[in-house]
Order: C-alpha cells, then structure tokens, then sequence
C-alpha cells in the first residue's frame, strides 16, 4: 500500500455542530477530513451555513461541540492555542484592523505567528495579485476586493499548515481570481493543505481534490471533483451523484 494511502489527514473531526443560538443547529457534519497537501472544498449556496462551519473549525465560534477533533493524527481542539498557531483563516469581508496599513497587518501577524517575513515572496505576491498601488494605504481605504487582496497575501506569507478560505473569490477581479487559483495550487503542492469555501464552480474544478457539500445545515461527502464546472451543481440537487467516488488513493483515509 503506498504511503499516501496511510497517511494521517492534516485535520479530521468527527460529530461537529455549530450554532449561534444553542436551539437552533446551523450546520452539523458526522465527519470532516482534510488531508495533508491537498485541497478540499466546501460547497454551499448563499446561506447554507458555510461560514458557521469554518469559525467552528477555526476555533472562533463560541457556539459549536466536536465529539473528535484531530491534526495530524493528535486529538486537539479547534480552541486550542497549539492548533491555532497552525492555521490561518481568511473570510470573505474581513474589516478588522482597518486603521492599519497593510504592511502594519502583515508585520504584526508574522510576530504573532512567529514568521520570519521573506520580501522576496512578499514582492511576488504583490506584485501577482497587482497590489502595489495600494500597499501604503489603510486598510479602511481599500476596495473591498483589494482588501481582500491584501489579506490572502498576509495569509500566504504566513505559510500554516492549514489555510482556510472563506469565499476567497469574492470581490477580486479576473487577474486576482487567476493569480489566487495558482497561489491555492502551489501552497498545497508544497505539502499545505487548504480548505475553500465558495459557491461559484470553478473554484473547484480550478483547485479542489476533494469536495464536501453543505445543504439544508447537514454536510455530505467526501465526492471527486467534477470535471466540469456545469456538473458542480449536480452536487447540490435533491439527488447528487453520491455514485462519484472519491480517488481510490483516499480510501484508506476516509473508510473504517
């Protein structure tokens, strides 16, 4: 059996539930894995719950109840200091330091996460995601899609284990959408895993291994990504094609 086969995921959790209100479940999942080096997606309609999910998982959700939750094979918990020095999340319309300068943002998340900044890196990805212009400005002064800009450049500085992306297309524009896919796939081959929500197809088929689907508050899944975009939807109808297997390297992960 090869070594992929018997790998430990990067992140799998078991029995989740997240809520805001303890009557009322917003998202639920019996089981959550993400292997490592490689790119699962959430798939989800407007309102489905997919952002509930990702602040559960990120530990920033006060409402939420995991009966397991494991990285790389060590039980944790997604309010753990130690699992959060691991991960990264970025969400689709983040204000947050907004009387900061971009480079005063970047500057402090690499001393909170103990990174040693790498201008070379930086400059790339400034200048791939055509943020030069902007990098002296408050983030209060950014357009929304270059504040989102600014933001995944700060979380692919910063290099985590496990980079989670909520809608990460949101508001950019062709270039950057482009510009994001090929950071997404270099990241992962450098053994990284990313898990990305979003509801437009092609994040998908551009990105994804693996892809998860969240309807009416209940996660299924893992399926294999769809070839084509048009065929994502499929997966969100009365009846998906649970029939898509995930790849056959996978198994050993995902079945008792």
């Amino acid at each position: 059996m090869a070594p992929e086969e018997l790998k430990a995921p990067r992140l799998a959790a078991e029995d989740i539930k997240v809520w805001y209100q303890p009557d009322t479940i917003i998202a639920s999942a019996a089981r959550l894995e993400i292997p490592a080096g490689k790119v699962v997606g959430l798939l989800g309609g407007n309102g489905a719950g997919k952002t509930t999910l990702i602040k559960g998982i990120s530990g920033i959700l006060p409402g939420w109840q995991c009966g397991k939750f494991s990285v790389d094979a060590k039980l944790t918990s997604p309010a753990d200091r130690a699992f959060k020095a691991q991960r990264y999340t970025v969400f689709a319309d983040d204000r947050s330091f907004f009387t900061w300068s971009f480079r005063q943002f970047l500057d402090y998340l690499c001393g909170v996460y103990r990174v040693e900044p790498q201008e070379e890196f930086i400059s790339s990805l400034v200048e791939g995601f055509h943020f030069a212009p902007h990098k002296d400005k408050q983030m209060r002064d950014l357009s929304s899609g270059n504040n989102k800009k600014a933001r995944l450049i700060c979380a692919f500085v910063l290099g985590r284990p496990l980079l989670i992306l909520d809608e990460p297309v949101d508001f950019l524009d062709f270039v950057g959408t482009e510009f994001l896919y090929q950071c997404i796939n270099a990241y992962s081959d450098q053994g990284h895993s990313v898990f990305l929500s979003s509801h437009i197809a092609e994040s998908f088929t551009r990105c994804c291994d693996l892809l998860y689907v969240l309807k009416e508050g209940q996660l299924s899944g893992p399926f294999a990504v769809p070839r084509e975009a048009k065929d994502v939807v499929q997966l969100l109808s009365e009846k998906p094609r649970s029939a898509v297997e995930y790849p056959r390297r996978y198994r050993r992960i995902f079945e008792p």
